[in-house]
């Protein structure tokens, strides 16, 4: 598979390709996707940290248009768990403190998504919180701060609150990220059996 992943401004997104599975990619920055041939089997938006969302949906205009539109799984994680988050309708609060380094999380709705997991600690880093999501979108996994995992109700989009490309040997992020690999390529082969 190939995928897309969109640089929002991480200085973590250098690390995302080492949770890929060995698929290819490419790298695009958010103002680079119009115009751009977005035929990839799914796309990443990673976290951010150039400018907080609200106030500025013109320049993530783009980005929020893919999310809308594309039928290819999605997944974001941190700035793009928040950019998903927004699109579809949920509130985006800035947090008293900056949540940084490994957290726990509590899973509130069981899913695939947790496969093989229990305890889950994950790596944060981020200003921003999302405390409940609008119906579109089904919340997974909680911390003290708020929502940490969702998914949409009816398209194969999740989003991490958290960066699974981090600190792969102390977390779960990479154990998420492989259950996620899995729902993409089961999607996959069922979508293209539906084809024959």
């Amino acid at each position: 598979m190939k995928a897309l992943i969109i640089d929002n401004g991480s200085s973590y997104t250098d690390r995302i390709p080492s949770i890929l599975r060995g698929d290819s990619f490419d790298i695009l920055t958010y103002d680079q996707l119009q115009g751009s041939d977005l035929s990839y089997d799914y796309f990443i938006l990673s976290g951010g940290h150039k400018f907080p969302i609200i106030n500025h949906e013109e320049a993530l205009s783009d980005e929020i248009k893919l999310i809308l539109s594309k039928d290819q799984p999605i997944l974001g994680i941190c700035f793009g768990f928040e950019l998903i988050a927004h699109t579809f309708g949920a509130n985006l609060k800035r947090g008293n403190t900056k949540q940084k380094g490994i957290k726990p999380i509590k899973i509130i709705h069981p899913d695939p998504i947790f496969s093989g997991l229990t305890n889950l600690e994950v790596y944060e880093s981020h200003h921003w919180v999302v405390k409940d999501v609008s119906p579109n979108l089904v919340p997974l996994a909680e911390s003290k701060s708020g929502i940490e995992v969702f998914k949409h109700k009816d398209k194969l989009i999740y989003g991490f609150q958290f960066h699974p490309e981090m600190l792969q040997d102390q977390t779960v992020g990479d154990e998420l990220f492989a259950n996620w690999h899995k729902i993409v390529e089961n999607n996959s082969k069922y979508a293209k059996s539906l084809n024959c």
